[in-house]
């Protein structure tokens, strides 16, 4: 079970989406220090983040 959208730059040939019904609908917030020092591994997934939302 993953969001729709999160898995969209994976190899998804035996993957399908089935919607949940009736939708769940929920907000999503990543959260970080503004100016910290972040590593690469943390920034990657910032990106990822913003790119699936």
């Amino acid at each position: 079970m993953t969001i729709e959208g999160a898995v969209a730059n994976r190899n998804t040939e035996q993957t399908i989406f089935l919607p949940i019904v009736p939708e769940i609908k929920t907000n999503c917030v990543l959260v970080w220090k503004k100016n910290a020092l972040l590593t690469p591994t943390v920034n990657a997934y910032i990106e990822k983040f913003k790119q699936a939302f």
